[in-house]
């Protein structure tokens, strides 16, 4: 009920709206990033190709023959190391009175550990929330005050701090950017903040279906022992400890183990000094080796479904294990990729999937660029209903490319296009320092970017041919598709494809999800011990003939919820009979008046009022809400504990558990549908104290106290829930059982 009442009334407020995400402060080269999803403009596949309004014209303007790649004309670079071990590399450029300064730590992602993971995003985000000589509202203050800007970020293999000021404000940089490299605090009053930022990401990626397929494809990829399989979840990021931000930052956070990049309005002969005495107390010391990771086997297709019961598209990425950035193909693979998908609406992708088979607007392809072997992925959404054969089209376009390789043409093309946006790309002193950085992060110094366009206008239709043959592997990838399940099952049998179906509801990573289920058999003597603290809960209710003789119950109250930094007060009403007819009234008071949410389901459908003109807006329950209504009755807690005595069902001990200081007597219960509960007993009383469950892959948890006798039956006044959605509070003032209610009472609100 509680996580319903939630989600309804966050949509009825209309909180919905998300903060974009800020710009990465790290540098990036061609083909970087871990978005492995297509995102273009149009929401909707197209139905038909658009017909071109320029076909047949004589009388357009012909552009121009593309230019030869040519080598970028960089301004003076300057190198030197201070004795404390950090490399310096410093670009003079005077058109413009701006200084930019950006650090590099050879410390990111890959180095978080996975019951922690998100780590390196909290650790970097946190360094300039204090240090030993400002907090963070200073050092803010110091950033405002000139113009500033000061940013940090961590991606898979750095972290970066970047610090920009005009000329004459540049004291800022040079005070800030060490201060809060060396000196930072992570102080414990700020992480609160973050760490709710962190949370908010985490939560936000289950109704993206972009988010969420690349995280599944990453787990599915590269597995459950591998860094990048790991996904951050809200209970990882709600693991992290001060301790953890301070021991991550010893450890990586060394002069020797960074690279600083000085870019703009400098005298590059005056720097060197004056460096050396912003960092002077910055020392070095011994770097820890990363680990390496073994990437595991790929044999045959293997096919992930993520069931979003209320999708009308399909997302779906497809891919395999990809190269290095010092592979010697590099280059190739980047020319043969434009035209297999990397070149927009030139592509090969594109074309066959978008303008030929009007499957969808989008599709894409890209080859991560790593020191380590990155992933290959292909990329693209469209209707449910054209799920496999859209597929089929992706398959088909990376047979023909690893079989035929692009043509001379269209080697050419990637070539004028690639190295001409690249000759573009450096516009200003921080757009060379960030490449230069990049660079020099994966040991290829200024001559990587000075003839990058070069080394592509080198690339010859043979070498694409062999990248192609060499590189692409249709017969042995991974493939996930997040849609509805009942739409894209049945496709998936008739193609003969093997697969498994994870609910969008359940963690990504299949460790977790074993953790949730308990995993493996339940001995008789467990099952016996659990069923022991069941049965002694069950008459401390008031009996199981007691429980099982409740046709109906309807209970009213007072009622809190906090739901998206909103407090509310108001009123709720429940009306349950049995089997499965459920009617649920909340009256909400709020600043802008008195608002009426209802839910009700029967008969299989479901419907929902929300406020709105006119008196408000009734909408049918579309399947994910409807399931979910029906599990939120199925884990009641008047009926719950009943559930571990049907058939099917799975109940195992899990001992002592101790909760804000108090301990509880647990069991876990995984009923015949597969949904799963842990339950707490109060040792004394034997009645149920507490329940938790996941919900999109976080722990939700509801409190009961206040036991009252109702015919018989304690029932709990008091009940606290948090879930994803908020936390709601109830106070019941009326609880009446087995009246009669007609089916009226479940009738489509009005």
């Amino acid at each position: 009920m509680n996580r319903l009442l939630a989600a309804l009334t966050a949509a009825a407020l209309c909180a919905c709206g998300s903060a974009s995400p800020a710009s990465s402060p790290v540098p990036q080269l061609p083909g970087d990033g871990t978005d492995h999803t297509a995102k273009p403009a149009d929401t909707a596949p197209a139905d038909a190709p658009p017909a071109d309004p320029w076909a047949g014209r004589t009388d357009l303007i012909e552009a121009p023959e593309p230019q030869p790649p040519q080598e970028v004309k960089l301004p003076p670079i300057r190198r030197f190391t201070l004795k404390n071990g950090l490399q310096v590399i410093v670009i003079e450029r005077h058109d413009l009175p701006v200084v930019g300064m950006q650090l590099a730590v050879r410390a990111g992602e890959q180095d978080d550990m996975r019951d922690k993971r998100g780590l390196a995003q909290f650790a970097a985000a946190m360094l300039t929330k204090g240090t030993r000589k400002r907090s963070a509202e200073q050092i803010a203050e110091a950033v405002d005050f000139v113009g500033a800007r000061l940013n940090a970020g961590a991606s898979l293999e750095a972290t970066t701090l970047s610090c920009s000021a005009l000329t004459k404000h540049v004291d800022t940089c040079f005070d800030l950017l060490p201060d809060v490299a060396a000196n930072p605090t992570f102080p414990a009053k700020e992480m609160d903040q973050v760490r709710d930022q962190l949370i908010t990401a985490v939560r936000q990626r289950r109704d993206d279906a972009q988010q969420l397929a690349a995280a599944h494809f990453d787990n599915e990829l590269w597995g459950d022992d591998h860094v990048r399989g790991w996904p951050i979840t809200v209970n990882t990021i709600k693991a992290i400890e001060r301790a953890d931000l301070v021991s991550w930052h010893k450890t990586w956070f060394k002069p020797n183990n960074a690279v600083l990049v000085v870019a703009g309005d400098v005298d590059a002969g005056k720097l060197e000094r004056r460096l050396a005495a912003a960092f002077r107390r910055w020392r070095k010391g011994k770097v820890a080796p990363h680990k390496l990771w073994a990437p595991r086997p790929i044999e045959g297709i293997r096919v992930r479904l993520v069931d979003k019961p209320d999708q009308t598209q399909s997302q779906i990425v497809v891919g395999h294990y990809g190269i290095s950035h010092k592979d010697p193909d590099y280059y190739a693979v980047q020319v043969m990729n434009y035209v297999l998908g990397g070149g927009g609406f030139a592509s090969r992708l594109m074309k066959v999937v978008r303008s030929e088979g009007g499957k969808t607007y989008g599709a894409r392809s890209r080859f991560d660029s790593y020191l380590s072997r990155g992933a290959f992925t292909a990329t693209t959404f469209t209707r449910s209903e054209e799920t496999v054969n859209t597929i089929k089209l992706v398959l088909g376009e990376l047979a023909r490319m690893k079989a035929e390789g692009p043509t001379p043409e269209e080697v050419a093309d990637a070539i004028a296009n690639i190295s001409g946006r690249w000759a573009t790309a450096f516009e200003s002193a921080l757009d060379v320092a960030g490449a230069v950085l990049a660079a020099e992060l994966h040991g290829f110094g200024d001559d990587y970017v000075r003839n990058y366009a070069l080394r592509i206008g080198e690339v010859t239709p043979e070498a694409a041919r062999q990248a192609a043959a060499a590189h692409l592997d249709p017969d042995n990838l991974v493939m996930v598709i997040v849609g509805a399940a009942k739409d894209v099952k049945p496709q998936l049998d008739a193609a003969g494809w093997k697969y498994t179906v994870v609910s969008a509801d359940d963690p990504i990573a299949a460790y977790e999800r074993a953790q949730l289920a308990g995993g493996g058999t339940v001995s008789a003597a467990d099952r016996a011990r659990a069923m022991k603290l069941i049965d002694a809960a069950i008459r401390a209710k008031g009996g199981a003939k007691r429980l099982a003789g409740i046709r109906s119950m309807t209970v009213e109250g007072d009622a809190k919820l906090q739901v998206q930094g909103q407090t509310i007060s108001g009123k709720v009403k429940r009306v349950w009979r049995a089997p499965e007819s459920l009617r649920l009234d909340l009256t909400l008071n709020t600043p802008m008046g008195t608002f009426d949410v209802i839910t009700v389901v029967h008969d299989g459908k479901g419907w929902s009022k929300q406020p709105g003109p006119g008196g408000g807006q009734v909408k049918e329950l579309e399947a994910g809400a409807l399931a979910e209504a029906k599990k939120q009755m199925w884990r009641d807690a008047e009926f719950i504990l009943l559930r571990a005595k049907e058939d099917g069902a799975v109940v195992r001990p899990l001992g002592e558990q101790t909760v804000d200081g108090k301990t509880y007597d647990a069991v876990q219960l995984t009923g015949k549908n597969g949904h799963t509960v842990k339950l707490f007993f109060d040792r004394k009383t034997h009645l149920l104290a507490r329940m938790t469950y996941q919900e999109g892959g976080e722990e939700a948890v509801e409190a009961f106290s206040d036991y009252k006798k109702v015919a018989g039956i304690q029932i709990a006044h008091t009940r606290h829930s948090e879930s994803p959605q908020g936390s709601f509070d109830t106070q019941l003032s009326s609880v009446k059982i087995n009246e009669k209610i007609p089916d009226s009472a479940f009738a489509k609100p009005q």
